[in-house]
């Protein structure tokens, strides 16, 4: 950067030097009435002022774009260390024992916290759910369904999981048999987990429930948690 400053200064020199000369040889070969009126044009000093405030222009311009680029870089460093730092502490969740019972037409499953606390978890969802793990769940109704708030502060060390149940209706969850005769007999349903990490963080994860009654399997699903 200060080779192309040097250089351009040294370029501005140049021209500078090179108009005044060709100027000093014009008074001396040009006729008098072909020269330019100094008072409408000005005069060589009123130019190279002029000249100036174009160079400190320029050089303003170069100055405000190079800030700008240094500004823009260390957003990108901090976000990306910001990235990092919330990667360490997100906590990770593993599903388990996933369940289905024909006879109640009742879905469980656990959700078991692998590494790093997880503190107070919130679900919303269009369905019903019970959380047999844990006693104090607030819930609320929502206007398209209902969002449960869990008081807790899980860490992994306490070997404690999320236990959760919901109930089955084929009246409202989704029909996959539209996909294709493979899907026949298949349903589903979606379900949001909001939870922040030690430093308050929070996360989102999108459960996913994929039923077959018919041949009692069920497969229940995390989706990559999100940053909110």
């Amino acid at each position: 950067m200060k080779n192309e400053n040097l250089k351009l200064i040294l370029i501005a020199f140049g021209i500078t030097a090179c108009v005044c000369v060709l100027i000093n040889l014009g008074n001396n070969v040009i006729p008098e009435r072909l020269k330019f009126d100094v008072n409408i044009w000005g005069t060589v000093n009123s130019w190279l002022v002029y000249g100036l405030t174009v160079v400190t222009a320029v050089f303003l311009y170069k100055t405000l774009r190079s800030q700008q680029e240094v500004q823009k870089m260390q957003l990108d460093i901090k976000e990306i260390e910001t990235h990092k730092f919330r990667n360490n502490l997100r906590p990770n969740l593993l599903v388990k024992s996933e369940e289905f019972d024909n006879k109640s037409s009742i879905i469980s499953f656990s959700l078991d916290i692998q590494n790093n606390s997880l503190k107070q978890p919130r679900f919303v969802s269009p369905y019903h759910l019970k959380f047999s793990s844990h006693i104090s769940v607030e819930k609320h109704l929502l206007d398209n369904g209902f969002l449960y708030i869990i008081n807790d502060y899980i860490s992994p060390a306490d070997n404690r999981t999320i236990n959760i149940e919901i109930d089955f209706d084929p009246l409202t969850w989704r029909d996959y048999e539209y996909l294709g005769e493979q899907y026949k007999g298949f349903f589903g349903a979606f379900f949001i987990m909001n939870y922040s990490d030690t430093k308050n963080f929070m996360y989102e994860n999108l459960i996913g429930i994929v039923l077959n009654p018919i041949q009692n399997t069920v497969k229940v699903s995390l989706g990559d948690a999100n940053f909110v």
